[in-house]
């Protein structure tokens, strides 16, 4: 590939792109009016704090994207963070909900995840004068989006978030029952292809949501006493994982697999009920590559006619030419480009040496650890990859205190093998905020203190104390 194959303009502005300058300040000036607005009036108005974590929580089950912030995506999420943080952090204008910050778990991760930002936001400044204007906007609001994660995990990980948990818990499984209804009215009432539920972005992003939904379910199942409630959980669980293979989306299918490959890895020895469990393991993936979608998808994806030889399908042949235009693009970089990258959000300013899809490059990867080479350098890879290794390091070490740990360990573990092929964790059009939704109930663990907790709950018969036994 020609080094010299990804030019910039200058961060100048030619006098043709002034009228579209301007609708983009209008745009985003009216946007930022509704922050400053909504920031203000919510503490000002005595909402209180856990009125308004709901409301977050509610955000991200509602697939609506806003594409007019200079080309970056916006969502419910993002708008509905403002007044949440605000509320958090105004402590002086009204009694605080959310008492002091926690354990030292959430500490560590939160230096990782502020590591990682700060140098996200050094490889974003060095580029952003050798870029054209709108990508060097859109860099800016791609890492204002990720200093999201840091803030969320702090309030989420505080012991005030940790006295709401399981109200807030309760509010993820309601929004996952609502989930997998809609998914199988449009698979079985509307014969839609692919399930995408209330995303009507992509198939992916129901996917992923349910990565977490099974965990908290199962979680729900290990914890509850009642053969009742046991078979409550048991059945949303299951339905989550039906709804993954409903929506036919093959990453997530194989980081599940691999999750329970790691599961069975982790615990097996050598007694029989381990021989039975896994032959039974093998029994249902075989049953339900026969009576739901899971076997026609592994049919199409080394059988389809969408290419002249009938041995691949298109979406895999499309990643496998991104991949190879990323890693040519990334060996012709300069030193300098390796080590800090294009800068986050710039993805699509590669150009490849070929077409794929009428199209010299891509929006992403398909492969979250080489975009993030990619668009954040060699240093920003490693930190990447060390900020998920203390995260499920951490989600371990609390499994002695929290039941929860263990199953969303196994659901991280699956999202992160979604990686290899598409962006699961990452700020693209597809996944909304999932990496923002997930860091929320990482912060949920790791916050976790069962005294404080039990506390809560004798001074609110509401909230009940849910220590593992």
């Amino acid at each position: 590939m020609d080094p010299q194959a990804r030019t910039f303009k200058k961060f100048t502005l030619p006098a043709k792109d002034v009228g579209g300058l301007w609708s983009h300040v209008v745009r985003g000036c009216s946007k930022i009016f509704y922050a400053f607005f909504s920031t203000l009036v919510a503490p000002l108005a005595g909402i209180p704090q856990r009125y308004l974590l709901f409301v977050f929580m509610s955000s991200f089950y509602f697939g609506i994207s806003f594409m007019f912030l200079f080309g970056g995506v916006q969502n419910l999420a993002d708008i509905a963070f403002f007044p949440l943080a605000s509320a958090f952090f105004s402590s002086l204008l009204y009694r605080s909900d959310f008492p002091t910050h926690g354990t030292v778990r959430s500490k560590r991760v939160l230096g990782m995840v502020l590591l990682f930002f700060f140098w996200c936001s050094i490889s974003m400044i060095v580029n952003l004068f050798n870029s054209s204007w709108d990508t060097g906007l859109n860099s800016i609001w791609f890492t204002i989006r990720l200093a999201e994660l840091p803030v969320g995990l702090y309030i989420f990980s505080s012991k005030g978030a940790s006295r709401y948990r399981e109200s807030i818990l309760d509010f993820i499984i309601f929004y996952s029952i609502v989930e997998i209804i809609v998914s199988l009215f449009q698979h079985f009432l509307l014969h839609k292809a692919l399930s995408v539920g209330t995303f009507h972005t992509h198939h992916a992003m129901v996917a992923i949501m349910m990565a977490p939904s099974a965990a908290i379910s199962l979680y729900r199942y290990l914890i509850r006493k009642t053969l009742l409630w046991k078979i409550f959980y048991g059945t949303v669980f299951s339905l989550s994982i039906y709804i993954i293979i409903l929506s036919q989306c093959r990453s997530m299918l194989v980081g599940v697999g691999i999750a329970i490959a790691l599961f069975f890895l982790k615990t097996i020895k050598i007694k029989m009920r381990y021989f039975i469990y896994f032959a039974c393991t093998i029994a249902t993936i075989a049953v339900a590559a026969k009576v739901t979608p899971l076997g026609e998808t592994i049919y199409k994806t080394i059988h389809s006619s969408d290419t002249p030889a009938s041995t691949i399908d298109i979406s895999s042949y499309g990643r496998f030419m991104i991949w190879q235009g990323a890693i040519t693009h990334f060996m012709h970089a300069s030193s300098f480009e390796k080590l800090v990258g294009v800068g986050i959000g710039s993805f699509s300013t590669v150009q490849f040496n070929f077409f794929v899809f009428e199209r010299k490059g891509s929006s992403g990867g398909h492969n979250n650890f080489l975009h993030v080479l990619i668009e954040t350098g060699v240093i920003g890879l490693i930190l990447f990859i060390c900020l998920f290794y203390s995260i499920c390091r951490a989600l371990i070490q609390s499994a002695k205190n929290d039941a929860l740990a263990m199953p969303f360990f196994y659901a991280t573990i699956a999202l992160l093998a979604s990686c290899f092929t598409q962006e699961t964790f990452w700020f693209q059009y597809v996944f909304g905020d999932c990496w923002l939704f997930n860091m929320i109930i990482v912060g949920l663990i790791l916050g976790y203190q069962p005294d404080e907790l039990a506390l809560a709950s004798s001074k609110n018969p509401g909230i009940k104390s849910l220590s593992p036994a």
